[in-house]
């Protein structure tokens, strides 16, 4: 329970964080008309592009995925991505065990079993997938485009 009422906490925390950044920049950005004159919703709106292009930069410095390295085979490669993240090598080597274990009974368990007929025939998944279809679709008429083309009086 306290886990749930200190994540409600928290995101109640971050949100207006983020409404306040946005803002600022939008001041920030105010006066700024040396492209024109009608420039400065055209910095407000590149400035949103800025986080996005770190965490694009950022990906370069991430290791690639252990557990994919060893689906592929590739066990050096994959102790090696362990190491940038564990701090000792023995602790690597002991997550690439449990990691190699773990794909073991998975390929044991996916044996035999074909995921397209499972997702077709199964009727958990089938109902799943039904659901998730209907609201992809239903979320495309919550737009303000579609109210205003298709419910203009």
């Amino acid at each position: 329970m306290y886990e749930v009422f200190r994540r409600q906490t928290l995101t109640s925390y971050i949100y207006p964080k983020g409404i306040m950044l946005g803002f600022i920049v939008s001041v920030a950005f105010y006066d700024v008309r040396f492209l024109g004159e009608t420039s400065p919703w055209r910095w407000m709106l590149g400035s949103t592009s800025i986080p996005p292009f770190i965490v694009c930069l950022q990906v370069y410095f991430c290791p690639e995925s252990p557990r994919w390295y060893m689906e592929k085979g590739k066990f050096d490669k994959a102790f090696n991505s362990l190491c940038r993240l564990r701090k000792h090598k023995i602790q690597a080597a002991r997550d690439m065990y449990y990691a190699h274990k773990l794909l073991e009974v998975e390929a044991a368990e996916r044996e035999g079993r074909n995921p397209w007929k499972e997702f077709f025939f199964v009727r958990r998944n089938r109902r799943a997938a039904q659901s998730a279809f209907f609201v992809m679709f239903m979320q495309q008429f919550c737009g303000k485009r579609t109210l205003e083309t298709n419910f203009t009086l």
